[in-house]
């Protein structure tokens, strides 16, 4: 592919005539001429790196906000969601590994602007965009000028993050953005390391920056024998507690068997249901069970008179007693986008 046909990445510099160094990410590829970087989606040709994803989405889709997940953000309301090929890192239980570790160009996409991103989700009456299905740091500069454009209309911006963006273009994104899940895999780093080929602390590192800025939302995703360890489940709510604070909602995910770890079973509901009473006893006001249906833990209780405020039914909403933003029962204020 041409230079010309490119756009241009943001956030590298230049090692030499020839060699750049990314800085998007906390990997810092150090890529050579004609190389890409472990992400496969940013190539160096001639000492300029350029972005591969842009203007290229592999997922388009109209989906309730709750399947990001957000349960805490204008419950009941459609996203445009979108993703891209590539990812920066290999997570061995990936649900969309089959683009996610693809580089651009593997898998057909479809060509869209920021500007007809943003004009798709207005004429079917959606005021709002989610970068998903893929990690949204890859394919940062079309994410970027997509919220820019949706943000001048006024529109929700939101994003579901392994949180390894490096702070300073995430900083950069963050007053174009209204909310963002994240995912914290476990609070092991070596086995960080291992399951997804990341890092603990780059992730903490965003949960902060982002708790400062927008509102935020922890998912958690338990595999049984490997990230399921109690004791580092009440570490990991502790530290959110006292870190981030209690309002913030933290979803306990079920595992199926996906990617390379088709050989584990589902996660057990008994586990699911110990991880939410470590977290309520750490202190948080809202803890969620994922993928799990009709379970009572998909619901919304305040936590000030404990009554159902929002009731499920698998992502849709059947009930909401929120009013403005305080629980209609006992005028509690609850926090999220409402």
């Amino acid at each position: 592919m041409s230079p010309k046909d490119l756009h241009e990445a943001s956030y590298y510099r230049k090692l030499d005539a020839k060699k750049t160094e990314c800085e998007l990410c906390f990997r810092r590829c150090v890529i050579d001429d004609g190389a890409v970087g472990a992400c496969l989606a940013r190539t160096n040709i001639s000492g300029i790196l350029y972005t591969l994803t842009y203007g290229s989405p592999v997922a388009v889709y109209v989906d309730p906000l709750e399947k990001a997940p957000f349960l805490h953000v204008y419950p009941g309301s459609d996203a445009l969601s979108l993703g891209t090929a590539s990812c920066n890192l290999r997570c061995k239980n990936c649900i969309n590994w089959h683009f996610a570790f693809k580089a651009p160009g593997e898998i057909e996409s479809v060509s869209m602007s920021p500007e007809t991103v943003v004009q798709t989700a207005l004429d079917r009456n959606i005021n709002s965009i989610c970068f998903t299905y893929n990690e949204p740091t890859v394919q940062y500069e079309y994410m970027y000028d997509i919220a820019a454009a949706a943000k001048a209309e006024n529109m929700t911006v939101t994003l579901h993050s392994n949180g390894m963006m490096s702070p300073e273009p995430l900083e950069a994104l963050l007053p174009l953005v209204d909310a963002v899940v994240v995912d914290l895999k476990t609070f092991d780093d070596l086995l960080y390391r291992e399951l997804t080929g990341g890092e603990l602390a780059p992730v903490l590192q965003t949960l902060q920056n982002v708790r400062k800025k927008a509102w935020l939302e922890i998912v958690c995703l338990l595999i049984p024998t490997v990230s399921d360890n109690l004791e580092d489940i009440k570490a990991m709510c502790l530290w959110i507690s006292e870190n981030l604070g209690q309002e913030v909602p933290v979803h306990f995910s079920r595992f199926f068997p996906s990617a390379k770890l088709t050989q584990l079973p589902p996660t057990s509901v008994n586990l699911l249901e110990q991880a939410c009473e470590i977290a309520e006893n750490a202190g948080l006001d809202y803890v969620y069970i994922n993928n799990v249906s009709g379970h009572d833990k998909t619901n919304t209780y305040c936590p000030a008179c404990a009554e159902r405020i929002i009731y499920r039914r698998g992502l849709f909403i059947q009930e909401n007693k929120i009013e403005g933003n305080n629980c209609s029962f006992c005028g509690h204020k609850i926090a999220g986008i409402w």
